[in-house]
C-alpha cells in the first residue's frame, strides 16, 4: 500500500526581493517509489519556498504538475498549505480534485512553484 500522502523535495532555484515581499521560484517533486495522491491534497511546506518567514501572500504552478518525461499533466492549485491536483478531459470528471482511487505512484513527479511572500 502507498503510503498516506506523497511527500516533496524542494529545490530552491531563485529568491529576489520586490520591496517588503519575496519572489521565489522552487522546483518540488515527489521521490518516493511509492508515493499516491490522495484526496485533500499534499502538504505543501511553504518555510521551504525560500520565504523568510513563510508567509504566504500569492502562490501558483505556470505548468501544472508533470512526470518525469513531461507526457503526462494534471493542474494544480495551491490552496491552504496544500497542492490539489485536478483531471482534466474526462467529461464528467474536468476540472475535478483527484481521489484516491484515481491514486498512482507519482515519483518523478514535479512542478515549479513561484511564490510571493514574506
Amino acid at each position: 500500500m502507498a503510503a498516506s500522502a506523497a511527500k516533496l523535495s524542494y529545490k530552491n532555484l531563485s529568491k529576489t526581493s520586490i520591496g517588503g515581499r519575496f519572489l521565489t521560484i522552487t522546483e518540488i517533486a515527489i521521490e518516493g517509489e511509492a508515493e499516491e495522491y490522495k484526496k485533500g491534497g499534499i502538504l505543501l511546506e511553504y518555510s521551504k519556498l525560500g520565504l523568510p518567514n513563510a508567509r504566504l501572500d500569492l502562490a501558483f504552478l505556470p505548468s501544472g504538475f508533470t512526470d518525469e518525461k513531461d507526457e503526462k499533466q494534471f493542474d494544480a492549485q495551491i490552496v491552504e498549505e496544500k497542492m490539489l491536483l485536478y483531471s482534466s478531459g474526462k467529461e464528467k470528471t474536468f476540472n475535478a480534485e483527484l481521489t484516491e482511487a484515481e491514486g498512482k505512484a507519482l515519483k518523478g513527479w514535479s512542478a515549479i512553484v513561484v511564490a510571493i511572500g514574506r
